[in-house]
């Protein structure tokens, strides 16, 4: 097996580095004294619920020694997520409503959230914990907008996705800021490639082998080792490779503010959405206004385990704007016979000063003749453009030229 080289102590700063093999990688971020504490009501409910002669009343008698998850999963099963038209007020019920499929795919998904990952309050543990909120829902929404079997595995491995990522912040405490700041914009394209460098593993791979040690199916385990890679799932068969390529779409997408700011990672999202899902441009911008609601309704569900909701809508927003703007583009492109490139507007960090850009010939910038009455441009505005007219950055929308 090919040596890698890690630190030989996970938290001096200035220890000496050692040749190590991926298993004694895997000791390191394995480490029990670290792991997080697997869901054991859950795992009990996904162990019955795999049996094909399990009986329905043994899920609920799991349920009922859990009466905070008991809860979760019928506020979750009351939520827009399932859109029922009458309300479930017991497990029984919604076992007999849901399946045991969907349920068995619920109890894990909503255990996970109370797993200790990190220090309360840590802000890293809860960006984590945010973005596989938001992460797993847009994958349960791809997967039913493709008609695939079981919507709600896509989102339990939504939510199991990155855990690794928690483990490495974990193991390596010294390095793990000077891994974000050495390869910055790399961790949105290519985080992986980036924390092989720095680690000499990384998190997807990790994960499978946490989530492998709590006996949970190769369908799950597989597609997350490979969902920054989906092209390497083949060799494990084509339904995991499209749980991969889901789990990837899912993940540039609930980080699209950061993702629309590299031009090159844009594209190939773009690509994957319209090739493996269908969805143009326009049709993910709509995909993702109707998806935001979903995301906060989930994570109001888990709200009292990962704190405050996080602005979602404000995240897919920057980055359907920029989708809104390609468009845009690429139609004058077309009506005036030229082919060129579009500019993609960069979303910076929250709290980070950047200067203006500066506007194209024949723009008009804030301060300079735009209307400051003319309302922010929000993603509605790609159905129905206000007769008005807004304002996108520094340009003023005045009308749809064309959809393509």
């Amino acid at each position: 097996m090919t040596a890698l080289a890690i630190p030989s102590s996970a938290t001096s700063p200035r220890c000496a580095t050692v040749r190590a093999t991926r298993a004694e990688l895997l000791d390191v971020v394995l480490d029990p004294s670290r792991l997080p504490t697997p869901p054991a009501v859950a795992l009990q409910i996904v162990n019955s619920a795999a049996n094909p002669n399990c009986d329905p009343n043994e899920i609920v008698r799991f349920l009922a020694l859990d009466a905070a998850l008991c809860g979760k999963l019928l506020k979750a099963v009351n939520s827009c997520l399932y859109g029922l038209k009458q309300t479930v007020s017991s497990a029984a019920r919604a076992v007999a409503v849901l399946g045991l499929g969907t349920v068995r795919s619920l109890a894990l998904g909503l255990s996970l959230p109370a797993v200790k990952t990190g220090r309360v309050g840590d802000a890293g543990t809860r960006d984590y914990w945010v973005k596989s909120v938001g992460g797993a829902t847009i994958a349960r929404e791809l997967a039913v907008l493709v008609r695939r079997p079981n919507p709600d595995d896509d989102l339990v491995a939504g939510l199991l996705r990155d855990l690794g990522a928690v483990l490495l912040r974990q193991a390596f405490p010294d390095g793990w800021d000077d891994h974000v700041a050495r390869h910055g914009a790399r961790l949105v394209e290519d985080p992986c490639g980036a924390e092989v460098e720095s680690f000499g593993i990384d998190h997807a791979d990790a994960t499978a082998e946490l989530l492998r040690s709590w006996k949970l199916p190769d369908d799950l385990v597989e597609p997350i080792r490979f969902h920054h890679q989906p092209a390497l799932a083949a060799r494990s068969g084509k339904a995991r490779q499209e749980r991969a390529e889901l789990l990837y779409l899912a993940s540039q997408l609930v980080n699209l503010d950061a993702v629309a700011a590299q031009p090159e990672a844009l594209e190939r999202v773009l690509a994957l959405a319209r090739d493996r899902f269908g969805l143009s441009q326009q049709g993910l911008v709509a995909f993702l206004q109707r998806v935001v609601p979903k995301i906060q309704a989930f994570a109001g569900v888990l709200n009292q385990d990962i704190g405050q909701c996080p602005d979602f809508a404000s995240i897919l927003a920057a980055g359907a704007a920029e989708l809104v703007n390609l468009t845009v583009q690429n139609s004058r492109s077309k009506l005036s016979g030229t082919v060129g490139v579009a500019q993609t507007v960069r979303v910076p960090a929250a709290g980070a000063r950047t200067p203006p850009p500066v506007p194209p010939s024949g723009s008009r910038a804030p301060g300079l003749g735009t209307n400051p009455a003319l309302p922010a441009f929000r993603p509605e505005f790609v159905a129905r453009l206000p007769d008005t007219g807004c304002r996108l950055g520094n340009y003023e929308l005045r009308a749809l030229l064309g959809r393509g």
